[in-house]
């Protein structure tokens, strides 16, 4: 963790004094792990500093953006599972409805914030970098369309 562990420099045991930018960057970063921010930035600079300063702290200290992102990629894991475990329960659990409002955030949720775990509606295709990728399309001849025509009112008369 290095320098942002409990205000101790790394291998130092004694307590240091913090200039107010460290003071700061630490309790950005003990906000943003608290449960009730959810990862959130603008919750856990609330009160602390503007947006901006955040943002170049961020781009200054390769350390504290490391912090940043480790800790919002481990909220993103536990909302994750929150969703996927209220549509488990709703789907596994007689007697517990998933409203229809319910049901579209937890779906918009999980196509849009947990695509790595497979929800999505699009397939996303990729070559091997160095070449194009080849899609051949098969168009029917005008014959085999007449055919499936006629072989459709055939089924629905």
């Amino acid at each position: 963790m290095g320098e942002y562990e409990q205000g101790r420099k790394e291998g130092s045991g004694m307590a240091r004094k913090l200039s107010k930018t460290q003071q700061n960057k630490e309790q950005i970063l003990h906000n943003l792990g608290l449960k009730r921010n959810k990862g959130i930035v603008m919750k856990a600079i609330e009160g602390i500093v503007e947006y901006t300063t955040f943002m170049k702290y961020k781009r200054q200290d390769a350390e504290f953006a490391e912090q940043v992102e480790i800790i919002q990629e481990a909220m993103q894991e536990l909302l994750n599972d929150r969703v996927e475990e209220v549509m488990l329960d709703a789907i596994l659990e007689e007697g517990k409805d998933l409203s229809r409002q319910r049901a579209d955030l937890v779906k918009t949720y999980l196509k849009t914030k947990a695509k790595d775990r497979g929800y999505t509606e699009k397939t996303e295709v990729q070559g091997n970098g160095f070449e194009p990728i080849q899609i051949n399309y098969v168009v029917p001849a005008p014959k085999q369309i007449e055919d499936i025509e006629e072989q459709e009112i055939e089924e629905n008369e």
